[in-house]
Parts: C-alpha cells; sequence; structure tokens
C-alpha cells in the first residue's frame, strides 16, 4: 500500500522544512499544497524532496484539502500543516495500518503547543483530529475548521501529533480576524441570521465552557487571557455576521436559501429512565423520519437512566447537568445555546420541563420558533402552568386532548398525533392459555397489576402467565402470588430491552392500569396479532381496542369483570379474533402514517411563522 503526504502552506518558512522532515518517517511521496507564498516556503520544501502543487487561496480550507485527490495515485493520504509534527511512536502506528490496508479513518492525538506553552486544558486542550483516510473513501467539507465526512469507521492511533500553532498574540488576531471573516461569510450563504445579543450570548457561553468546563484556569493566567480571546473570536465572528446582514438587507429575499422542508428539534429535558414508552416512541419517530428536506435534532438531558440505547440509536445532543440547585440553570442555560446554535423553526417539547423552557427561549429571545408540546403522560393541575404557554399540542390520544380542553386550550390548537408502532410478524396462539402483562410493576397505584394477580386466581381450567417488566412493587407481587397459589404459574423476565423477544406465544395481553396517555402496548400487541384485554381507563385503550374484533374493554379495578373475560377465553379459545384481523386493526398506527401526521402540522406551522 503506499502512501502521500500533503502539506498546506502560505508564508510557511519557519515550519516547512521541520513539516517535510517529520512526514519523511512515513513517506517518501510528499505534496506540499502552496496558495501564492510570498516568503522561502517553496523553496525549502523543494529542497526537502516535497512536489509542490500551486493553488489560489479561495477562503475554503476544505476545497484545498481535496485539491489532492486526483493529484495522486497513491491508496493513502496523510493530511498534516505546516506547524504540525508527527511523533516516532504515531509514524510507526501509521506505517502499521497504512501496511494492513484496512479501509479506516484514522485519528490522532493533536498536542497544542502556543506562546511559547503547552496547553493541557481550555481553549487548546488536546484534541482529536482524523487526517489519515484511503483516497477516494472521504472527502472534506466546511471552509474553516474543516471536517473529514466519511461511511467509514473510526480508530484512534497512539502517539502524538504536536502542533505549534502560535508563536505570537500578533499572528493569533491576525488569523482571528480572518477565521471570523471566512465563518461569517459561509455562514450568511448558508442562511445563517443573527443580531447582536444573540452573539453576546454564544460569547458568554464560549467563554464560561472554556474557563469552567473546559477547566482552562488549569493552564494560569495564560490560558485565562486565551479563553477570554475566545469569548472575543466568538463575539466578533456573529458581529461580522450582523454586519452582512445590515449591509445586504435590500437582497436578503434573494439571499436566503428557499427550503421545502422544516428544521426540528425534538427536547426532552426531564430526567428518564430509559425504560419507559415515551423513549422509545421519540427514538423510533426521529429513526424514521425519512425527509430528506427536513432538518431533524434530538437535544435530550444528559440525565437519562441506564440503559441508554434509545437515545444512543439516533443522533443526538446532551444537555448539562449538575448537582442540587446549580442543575437546571445550567440546563436551561446549555438548552438555550443548542436552540440558538439550530435555530430550529419547530420545537417538539416531549415533556412539561421541555415546554416551559422552550417557550422561555422562544419568548425571551423574541425568536420565530412555533413550540408543540407532545407529552406523554397526564399534565394535571401542577404541570399546566407550563404546557399552555406552548403554540400547538401533539395529543397522543383524544383523551389527552380533552384535557387540554379543560384547561382552556381550544380545539384548534390540537392535533392527534398516535404514537407509532411497525407491523411484525405473527406470534402463534398457545395450545393453552397464556396472558401476558408487559410494562411497569406497580401494584395498585397507575398500573394496578395487583389486579391481574387477583383476576388469574379466580379462573379455572389451565393457563400460564407472563409478566414482562420491573418496577417498585416487583416484590411485593411476588409475595402476593406466593399467597395466592399461583407464583409457580407465572414466568417473571424482569426488564428486557426487547421485551417481545422473551414473548413465544400468547392467548392475550392484559392490561390493568387507572390512566394511560395512549397504551402503547396494546398497538404493539396487536401488530403481532395479539388479542387484548384492557382496563377501560382514561384515555387511550378506548381508542384502540374494539369490543370483540381485536380486544375486549372492562370497567377499570373490576377485578371479578377482568376474571369472567379471562375464564371465556380459556373455555372457549375460539372467541380469540383473527390474528390478521387483530393487525389489521391498527393500521392507523404504522409508523409511516403517524410521521408524515406529524410532519404535515409541523410545516403547516412553518408557514404561520
Amino acid at each position: 500500500m503506499s502512501l502521500c503526504a500533503v502539506i498546506l502552506t502560505c508564508n510557511e518558512e519557519r515550519h516547512i522544512v521541520k513539516a517535510v522532515q517529520s512526514v519523511q518517517k512515513v513517506t517518501d511521496e510528499i505534496f506540499v499544497i502552496d496558495s501564492g507564498s510570498s516568503d522561502r516556503t517553496v523553496e525549502l520544501a523543494e529542497a526537502q524532496g516535497a512536489k509542490i502543487l500551486s493553488r489560489a487561496w479561495d477562503s475554503d480550507f476544505a476545497a484545498a484539502r481535496n485539491f489532492i485527490h486526483d493529484k495522486t495515485d497513491a491508496d493513502w493520504i496523510l493530511q498534516i500543516d505546516a506547524d504540525e509534527r508527527i511523533s516516532d511512536q504515531l509514524a510507526d502506528n501509521i506505517k502499521r495500518v497504512v501496511d494492513a490496508g484496512i479501509n479506516r479513518i484514522y485519528c490522532f492525538r493533536r498536542t497544542n503547543h502556543a506562546f511559547g506553552k503547552q496547553f493541557g486544558y481550555g481553549v487548546f486542550r488536546p484534541d482529536k483530529v482524523r487526517r489519515l483516510y484511503p483516497r477516494g473513501k472521504a472527502v472534506w467539507a466546511g471552509a474553516v475548521h474543516e471536517n473529514l465526512g466519511s461511511g467509514l469507521s473510526e480508530e484512534f492511533l497512539t502517539g502524538s501529533l504536536d502542533h505549534y500553532t502560535y508563536d505570537s498574540f500578533e499572528q493569533y488576531f491576525k488569523k482571528l480576524n480572518n477565521y471570523t471573516t471566512i465563518w461569517a461569510e459561509e455562514a450568511y450563504g448558508k442562511g445563517k441570521r443573527t443580531n447582536l445579543v444573540e452573539g453576546f450570548i454564544h460569547a458568554v457561553y464560549a467563554l464560561f465552557k472554556m474557563v469552567v468546563i473546559k477547566t482552562g484556569f488549569l493552564d494560569g493566567l495564560t490560558g485565562l487571557v486565551v479563553c477570554c480571546f475566545n469569548f472575543t473570536y466568538t463575539l466578533l465572528k456573529y458581529t461580522k455576521l450582523n454586519y452582512l446582514q445590515i449591509q445586504n438587507k435590500n437582497d436578503e429575499t434573494v439571499s436566503l436559501p428557499k427550503r421545502k422542508g422544516a428544521k426540528i428539534a425534538f427536547v426532552v429535558a426531564r430526567y428518564v429512565s430509559g425504560k419507559g414508552g415515551m423513549e422509545t416512541v421519540v427514538s423510533k419517530t426521529i429513526q424514521n423520519w425519512k425527509y430528506a428536506d427536513d432538518k431533524v435534532d434530538l437535544i435530550v438531558s444528559r440525565r437519562t437512566g441506564s440503559p441508554s440505547d434509545w437515545v444512543d440509536k439516533v443522533p443526538h445532543i446532551k444537555l448539562w447537568f449538575a448537582a442540587r440547585w446549580l442543575e437546571y440553570p445550567l440546563l436551561v442555560l446549555h438548552m438555550f445555546y443548542v436552540l440558538f446554535r439550530l435555530q430550529p423553526e419547530v420545537i417538539v417539547a416531549a415533556d412539561a420541563k421541555a415546554v416551559m423552557y422552550s417557550c422561555w427561549y422562544r419568548d425571551i429571545f423574541d425568536k420565530k420558533a412555533c413550540v408543540i408540546s407532545w407529552l406523554h403522560s397526564t399534565i394535571g393541575e401542577k404541570r399546566k402552568s407550563r404546557v399552555l404557554a406552548a403554540d400547538w399540542h401533539f395529543c397522543i390520544s383524544s383523551g389527552m386532548a380533552e384535557e387540554l380542553t379543560g384547561f382552556g386550550i381550544t380545539k384548534d390548537k390540537t392535533s392527534i398525533i398516535y404514537n407509532p408502532a411497525d407491523k411484525e410478524q405473527l406470534l402463534p396462539r398457545s395450545a393453552s392459555p397464556v396472558f401476558v402483562y408487559m410494562g411497569r410493576l406497580v401494584m395498585e397505584r397507575e398500573k394496578c397489576v395487583g389486579d391481574f394477580l387477583r383476576a388469574l386466581v379466580c379462573v379455572k381450567g389451565p393457563w400460564r402467565a407472563m409478566i414482562v417488566g420491573d418496577g417498585q412493587d416487583e416484590y411485593e407481587l411476588k409475595i402476593l402470588a406466593e399467597k395466592l397459589g399461583i407464583y409457580d404459574k407465572i414466568t417473571w423476565t424482569g426488564w428486557l430491552s426487547e421485551p417481545w423477544s422473551a414473548v413465544t406465544e400468547a392467548s392475550a395481553l392484559v392490561l390493568t392500569s387507572e390512566f394511560e396517555a395512549f397504551g402503547m402496548v396494546l398497538v404493539e400487541a396487536m401488530q403481532r396479532g395479539i388479542p387484548c384485554v384492557s382496563a377501560d381507563c382514561p384515555s387511550g385503550p378506548r381508542e384502540i381496542i374494539i369490543n370483540g374484533e381485536n380486544g375486549w374493554l372492562y370497567p377499570p379495578r373490576d377485578v371479578n369483570r377482568l376474571a369472567e373475560l379471562l375464564q371465556n377465553i380459556i373455555d372457549d379459545p375460539a372467541i380469540l379474533p383473527d390474528a390478521e384481523k387483530v393487525q389489521k386493526s391498527v393500521d392507523k398506527f404504522s409508523t409511516p402514517t403517524v410521521i408524515a401526521n406529524m410532519r404535515r402540522n409541523c410545516l403547516e406551522q412553518v408557514k404561520k411563522i
């Protein structure tokens, strides 16, 4: 396998000799892409054996790095800057992976030196850079702070890439001026707009982040000074962007790119366990959002329980949290910053806190963003004040919509958006009845799982039960099953990341709740052809179950009626509805249908902005 090294230069006579000598540790094919140097850069590079390629500078670092791709036949490309040096350990690892020829993007740890000092924290803390890749398998993008894009996996190579970035403050401010101009022009061309208040908030956040979060103060006085420089850098780039807006005010309608879709941010601000239905629905919605014209982001609290695979399945931004009184100020500050950066047209808030914080962002900074509530549990008197300020409301059931109407929200500000579920392979019916409960294990409150056990002890004939899930009352429920003499007839699986994987056959799913915002588990069961027996609780089950066609409803907490329905199934299994008909009865909850409905509503709100 062959390797070529590429060095970008413009007036780098102070660094070029050492840069070329550095990459000679790994290859003899070295290209210097020069952008009109007026000093001895080209002469010195040629003297070291490098090949010179000239390219006019157009303020686009990505284009400069991509320039080499059709100028060499090498299998691998290594990109470094003139002020970077490869350590001996890193050189050995580069040669090893090139010889192995495994197509990956290889990353290095870059150690930064500036103003005669090596930095370990703050602005110049060590960072990870992607610089070694197979030719034709990756492309650079971004005029400033360019990034290497590829579908290949990454591997980190040990060793150091030493970066001797600034020799003087004069050099720093010269680059700062150049970089902020390039950033502002690129951002303006992409349609980004700002104001000086927003720019100041970004700058304050940048200072706080570098001093406190990235512990820049640990680099001493010089580290603090550099953090203040970063405040200046951030404020200046937004100021220049705002200046471009003022200069081109008359051409604004021409300059703004037209979008067919929308910029949508989904927000989860409260702590979530990672095991609930809301987490599943949010993750599934974003995973299956297949509209290329839209830009969809997920913002979540860093305080998510274990497991966190629901959020790890999709690109996301995690918000800060801290202990006690600092927790919510930090979370809100970071959420404001993220929303400033994303500039969403629609904010879909999946919990009451997310609704409240999103409305603060909209109102304090006078943002033209539509805030939509998308709650997955009852609102209640305590939380209604947080929710009522939203511009629109996605209700996961008619019962949720009725609750909002009771709080004074008119029906023309609500849409019924059911939770999505995918059609699955039909599960076989068991030879002898098997009843399944799936969800949190709470004895009396909310879930009323104790009713399931009390009904089971009343029925006669052969039956088995499966309880899938865990919860605060799991131990008490097992004790109750022992006392009722039915413990040995029940399979307890505990919590499972893929709960349906434990169910190989079933006669019916049983739901005993006092309240369900929707009842997602009912739809999941029916998508597998399993009929359901559910309490007719507010508010979702009655929108899902059609008596006799895909299941049966009974009055909440009526153990005798539940036992009667289970006994009917044991006595005459033929009363169970046909599996295919059960599955077809929930077609309106299919993922593509639900997401299309949600997107249509989002686009309608964008038009009103």
